[in-house]
């Protein structure tokens, strides 16, 4: 694994042709790209046109091949608003990724310019920019001599979430199923079905995975998620059973074992999606 450092971000081969793009800050998405015969895919196009702009740069360092597709893993707009940059590629994504990308994309514009205001003009002016190929289980992509694999685990960390697999490169972009050593942001998320989700990738034969959030890792970083989700599930279903409300316990959930990532505030939001849950407000 090679990394080369760049004035905004770092982005690491991790084999033949095939890139993370990391951010400064692990609390931001990360992005990716994929070079082959028949072009480039890029993974998520992140926050704003700006951002999407320096994948681009990157992948212009590395080939002169056109972006064939754009994957959107998810709707959120920290992983979808740049996708106008791509102005001649497919974008694939799960069918609910379309439809709320449809209905919310002028909501994540407004937060995220309110989130980067360096990036809030281009986004007041940034046109809606959907999935135009979308798949429900499972899709294959044949690009050249790679082969992609596309696969929707359940709803976990949205319920729109899709990973992207390569068996022969035994690479998986994971997308915020694997917020690594991150703490997760769970205001769309559903936390049993979050581990059922990691559960199915487990089996899965790679040796790197590319975290939505955080520095890239391993299978063993999605054991580690695994924990920490089945343990912050186990402390607030505690205090569900003992009939507190989400402020108390909030101030009684305490994950000492993860106290150094950051994020940390994000425990109310996931302490209110938490009761939502076990009140079965969605499933």
């Amino acid at each position: 694994m090679s990394a080369r450092q760049t004035s905004e971000a770092r982005v690491v081969e991790l084999g033949d042709g095939i890139f993370a793009w990391l951010p400064g800050d692990d609390l931001d998405a990360n992005s990716g790209f994929i070079i082959t015969d028949d072009g480039v895919v890029v993974i998520d196009s992140l926050a704003a046109p700006g951002l999407a702009r320096q994948v681009l740069a990157e992948v212009r360092r590395v080939t002169d091949k056109p972006v064939r597709y754009v994957v959107n893993t998810h709707h959120h707009g920290d992983h979808v608003l740049g996708n106008g940059v791509f102005t001649s590629a497919s974008i694939i994504a799960h069918y609910k990724c379309r439809q709320i990308m449809a209905e919310a994309w002028h909501h994540y514009a407004r937060r995220w310019a309110f989130l980067k205001p360096e990036f809030a003009q281009e986004l007041a002016e940034a046109e809606v920019c959907l999935p135009n190929v979308t798949f429900s289980d499972r899709f294959t992509l044949h690009a050249g001599s790679r082969r992609l694999e596309f696969m929707h685990a359940g709803f976990g960390h949205t319920v729109d979430d899709i990973v992207i697999y390569l068996p022969q490169d035994r690479v998986l972009f994971a997308a915020d199923l694997l917020f690594n050593r991150v703490w997760p942001h769970m205001r769309d998320s559903n936390s049993q079905g979050w581990i059922e989700c990691i559960d199915r990738l487990l089996p899965l034969d790679a040796t790197s995975v590319v975290p939505g959030h955080g520095p890239v890792g391993t299978k063993q970083d999605l054991v580690v998620q695994r924990e920490f989700m089945s343990e912050l599930r186990g402390a607030v279903l505690d205090c569900f059973r003992e009939a507190m409300d989400e402020e108390q316990a909030t101030k009684t959930v305490r994950l000492e074992k993860y106290a150094g990532w950051p994020g940390e505030d994000r425990l109310p939001i996931a302490v209110q999606r938490i009761y939502a849950e076990l009140r079965g407000e969605f499933r």
